[in-house]
């Protein structure tokens, strides 16, 4: 049994509406408000990690104790590891590594390599990588071709040093910095390329 509001996806969307002028050409063309047919909005829900850990280096930085007390703060223990490397997340198989590294969070210090930019054009003229790897399970990920090792969640607790770092580029790039039609703009950064801005 169909209901009264159901579309025949044999007949064309537009039929017996007014029509109303293209955006791009102008032309007129029947319309249909499609707003009733989307399925109904769902809450995001967010990301809570089920494992954090945190390497020593990590505690030296003020951003990382801020991380460190906010995951606390939501009833989630911080593991501290013995050494500035990522353990633990290795398991029996393929698809056990997968699972663990997408639900671990490691709060640590980026690498040197992190702080020197890269340029990123046509988008930015500079990358700037203030955490790395992403929870979510996307299937067109690029970042699964990207980066080597299991896919951890990597934040970086020297976020201040990062930052600080960004003057010594300004002017220097070639998509705003010194184009003369975008100077107007500064020199323009792009952040978190290597993850979805986390909150």
């Amino acid at each position: 049994m169909t209901s009264p509001d159901a579309v025949d996806v044999d007949q064309p969307l537009a039929v017996d509406v007014p029509a109303a002028p293209h955006d791009a050409s102008g032309e007129r063309v029947p319309t249909r408000d499609l707003a009733g047919l989307a399925p109904p909005a769902r809450s995001a829900r967010r990301w809570t990690p089920g494992r954090v850990v945190s390497t020593p280096a990590a505690l030296d930085h003020p951003h990382g104790q801020r991380i460190v007390e906010r995951v606390r703060a939501l009833g989630i223990e911080v593991e501290q590891l013995r050494a500035n490397r990522l353990t633990g997340v290795r398991g029996q198989t393929d698809r056990e590594t997968y699972a663990r590294a997408k639900s671990t969070m490691a709060i640590v210090v980026s690498p040197p390599s992190r702080r020197v930019l890269q340029p990123i054009a046509p988008s930015a003229d500079w990358r700037v990588d203030l955490a790395e790897g992403c929870p979510a399970h996307c299937q067109y990920c690029y970042l699964a071709g990207s980066l080597s090792g299991p896919p951890v969640t990597r934040v970086y607790a020297d976020l201040d040093d990062i930052l600080a770092g960004l003057a010594a580029y300004a002017g220097r790039g070639t998509v705003t910095s010194r184009n003369a039609r975008r100077a107007d703009e500064g020199t323009t950064f792009e952040a978190s390329c290597y993850t979805d801005p986390l909150g």
